[in-house]
C-alpha cells in the first residue's frame, strides 16, 4: 500500500494525526492520546468495519451490528475526555515559545540555517505520498 492510498483509509488519517502530535513534541503525557486513538480505531473504525462487513459473510447480522453500535455509544465519554486532555495546554506552550522579539528573531535565524533540514523534511512528505508499493 502506497502512503497515499494509506493516508485515505481512515485507520492512516488517525495513524498520520497521532505522527502529527508526536512530531510537534506539544504533546507531554501521550498517555491520554494513545488511549484517543485506540478508541477511535478499536471502537468506532473497527466497528464501523464490522456494521458493514457483516452482511458480506453471509451470517446473522444483527447482534454483531447492534453490540458495535452500543459499545460505540458506550465509548463517546472516555473518548472526548481523553482527546480533549491530549495537547496538553498546547497553545499555552505556543505562546511562551513566541512572547518576544528576541525570540522571533532565533526562530528567523534558524529557518535560514536550517533551510536543508526543511527541504529534506518537504523531500520526504512529498516522496511519502508520491510512492510506489515498494516504498
Amino acid at each position: 500500500m502506497t502512503g497515499m492510498e494509506s493516508f485515505l483509509t481512515p485507520l492512516g488519517m488517525i495513524d498520520f494525526t497521532q505522527g502529527v502530535f508526536y512530531g510537534t513534541g506539544l504533546v507531554n503525557n501521550s498517555t491520554h492520546l494513545e488511549t484517543c486513538v485506540d478508541i477511535l480505531s478499536q471502537n468506532y473504525v473497527k466497528g464501523f468495519y464490522r456494521i458493514i462487513n457483516e452482511p458480506v459473510r453471509g451470517e446473522t447480522v444483527v447482534f454483531p451490528a447492534v453490540y458495535s453500535i452500543f459499545h460505540m455509544v458506550w465509548s463517546m465519554h472516555p473518548l472526548l475526555i481523553n482527546c480533549y486532555s491530549a495537547p496538553d495546554r498546547m497553545f499555552t506552550r505556543l505562546g511562551k515559545k513566541f512572547d518576544d522579539w528576541y525570540d522571533l528573531r532565533i526562530l528567523l535565524s534558524n529557518i535560514v540555517h536550517n533551510v536543508s533540514y526543511a527541504h529534506d523534511a518537504y523531500r520526504e512528505v512529498y516522496e511519502f505520498f508520491d510512492s510506489d508499493d515498494r516504498g
